[in-house]
């Protein structure tokens, strides 16, 4: 039933809530994110922090991260993730900026799916009981880890999916270089992403802040199981 102004009666609105929110998945497609104007999409995405004195801001046009000096034994971190799920193939790029990032500092910047350890490619600063410490590029993939060397205080990471195998690399000023692959059919299901600076809880280290700026992920299909687009049209509506 309609209500006065065009707007719709409760039950209604129930109603289309929850055929939003069942609508069959968006078919291949661009999302681009360049947090221009420091705003960003929140339809796609959401900010998050975790950690005492751990920031995430939409600022200078990127989103910048900082983690403030800690000791180990809590786990800091922020960035953005996904307000949707990807199904079938991928492909994610984004670049990041190493604004305050001390040598040996133990933390790391770069992109992940939402299954634990299950696929992440980084940016890492290795502290001195880590060989000696220096700068990495990691793949972290069903807990095998590949890791080469990096420099550099900036550059891009990207995170692919073809099929049931990720793979993850980096940008070394003229092609892609790949740093880590792996195919298990558990890499094939439907997944949400983020990107984030962080350091995990069996490290310390001093101040970091790193930036992230220029997402492009290309996709076959997307699925807003989070609330993202759907929430929005629904508040189209309402309004």
């Amino acid at each position: 039933m309609f209500l006065s102004r065009g707007k719709l009666g409760l039950a209604s609105l129930l109603l289309l809530a929850v055929l939003l929110l069942t609508v069959s998945p968006s078919q291949a497609g661009v999302i681009a994110e360049n947090f221009d104007n420091n705003e960003y999409n929140k339809n796609l995405w959401y900010k998050f922090e975790e950690g005492l004195g751990s920031s995430s801001s939409v600022i200078n046009n990127r989103l910048e991260i900082t983690l403030p000096q800690s000791s180990g034994g809590t786990r800091y971190q922020g960035g953005v993730g996904s307000n949707f799920t990807l199904v079938g193939d991928f492909d994610m790029v984004v670049d990041f900026d190493l604004l305050t990032w001390p040598a040996n500092n133990e933390a790391q910047i770069g992109l992940t799916i939402d299954q634990a350890n299950d696929f992440s490619i980084f940016r890492r600063s290795r502290g001195v009981n880590e060989g000696g410490g220096g700068e990495i590029y990691f793949t972290m993939i069903k807990g095998q880890m590949t890791q080469v060397a990096a420099s550099g205080a900036s550059g891009k990471l990207r995170m692919t999916r073809t099929g049931n195998t990720m793979a993850g690399s980096y940008w070394n000023g003229a092609a892609w270089q790949l740093v880590g692959s792996f195919t298990d059919p558990s890499l094939g299901l439907a997944t949400s992403v983020n990107l984030n600076l962080n350091r995990d809880t069996p490290f310390s280290g001093p101040i970091v802040k790193g930036a992230f700026d220029n997402i492009q992920l290309t996709y076959d299909q997307i699925n807003y199981e989070r609330g993202g687009n759907p929430g929005a049209a629904l508040q189209l509506l309402l309004d």
